[in-house]
């Protein structure tokens, strides 16, 4: 803008008192100044909006991958579980996690609905609390399941061998609950994770359902 008034002062000036005419020169230096300001004023309102948008989304913790590690294959573990691997990908610290793992079998690929209501099925059980667990913005991590031998255990060695037989598909589904310090006192974030596994256990094949929202609780 600067360059464009000095190159106006020559063009509209000049030509007409050789020096310039200072009244002009102040009109162009005014007009100049205006447009500054307003290109100045707009990239600030553009980042100020920009920033409150970001503090807005908060923490947004996303699982983005499953492994399956059969048993044996972990010298700390004799029995087969799932590595799942996080990262954070929102503006805030996900604080005070909560979650709920699940496994279930079905001799199909599950619906749409189906796969919710297993969702709903977690929703009602009961909650790991980890109160000062805290993963900052961009920080990744991993967490197992089952992380101690108990039914969850139990179905997946059960389940195992006519997975790899090609007779049932194995569903594993997370609810990844947490928090950040914009969030009211009734609101929780929620990940949803839904991953199944065929005969070839290696791959993990991703449901359509893996989601995030916030939930609001009286």
């Amino acid at each position: 803008i600067i360059f464009i008034g000095v190159v106006a002062n020559f063009i509209w000036v000049v030509p007409f008192s050789g020096i310039g005419h200072p009244s002009r020169s102040l009109i162009i230096v005014a007009v100049c100044g205006f447009l500054s300001y307003s290109a100045y004023d707009s990239v600030r309102e553009k980042l100020k909006t920009e920033d409150v948008r970001n503090e807005a989304e908060g923490a947004r913790v996303d699982i983005e991958s499953v492994q399956f590690v059969d048993a044996g294959k972990s010298p700390d573990v004799p029995y087969a579980f799932f590595n799942f691997y996080y990262k954070n990908n929102g503006h805030l610290t996900a604080q005070g996690s909560r979650r709920r793992f699940g496994v279930f079998t079905n001799d199909h690929i599950l619906t749409e609905q189906e796969i919710d209501n297993l969702f709903t099925r977690l929703e009602n059980d009961q909650y790991l609390f980890n109160k000062n667990d805290q993963i900052q913005p961009g920080n990744d991590g991993h967490f197992s399941e089952p992380h101690n031998y108990d039914d969850e255990q139990k179905a997946i060695e059960q389940a195992i061998p006519y997975v790899k037989d090609g007779k049932v598909i194995l569903y594993v589904l997370v609810v990844y609950k947490y928090r950040d310090y914009l969030m009211a006192p009734n609101e929780v974030r929620v990940s949803e994770f839904c991953s199944f596994f065929g005969k070839e256990l290696a791959v993990a094949h991703f449901c359509r359902q893996n989601n995030t929202h916030t939930e609001t609780f009286r």
